[in-house]
């Protein structure tokens, strides 16, 4: 496997559980988020197209 893609999450080092609270996290997340969703579309297209 491969990436995909590659993104810089810019948030703090010493990272505590309260950061996943922080709007850049969201934000971070959700983007992986739906790159993946997309990648999974193409892939279950892919298969469908090809049996």
């Amino acid at each position: 496997m491969r990436a995909r893609c590659s993104s810089l999450a810019h948030l703090p080092h010493r990272r505590r559980y309260t950061m996943k609270t922080a709007p850049e996290f969201a934000a971070c997340t959700a983007r992986l988020t739906e790159e993946i969703r997309e990648e999974s579309i193409r892939a279950m297209q892919l298969e469908a197209a090809t049996g």
